[in-house]
């Protein structure tokens, strides 16, 4: 990595798929539950922020996946760690 950034960079790892899986995803919520995310589901205030990334990151304790509904596949990532992660497009999901 290059050390002559300026700001904080931040590492992930991205996945990327066919699976049109639009603007959902799941993660889940302290190891027994699964939550519903949607991409970019924020009030008008955050909205206006330039934050667009962060915002659409949530915390993953042991699974986060997403779902092609009409191909009926699905692809789940298991992380060995608690880490922040999101699916800022359709078919992909970030792990930092």
């Amino acid at each position: 990595m290059n050390s002559s950034y300026e700001h904080a960079v931040q590492v992930i790892s991205r996945y990327t798929s066919d699976l049109n899986s639009g603007q959902i995803f799941y993660t889940d919520s302290n190891g027994r539950e699964t939550m519903q995310r949607r991409r970019y589901n924020r009030t008008l205030i955050d909205r206006l922020r330039q934050d667009t990334v962060s915002s659409n990151y949530y915390p993953v304790t042991s699974s986060i996946y997403i779902q092609d509904h009409q191909n009926d596949l699905q692809l789940t990532i298991l992380p060995d760690r608690c880490q922040g992660g999101s699916s800022l497009n359709s078919g992909q999901i970030e792990l930092m």
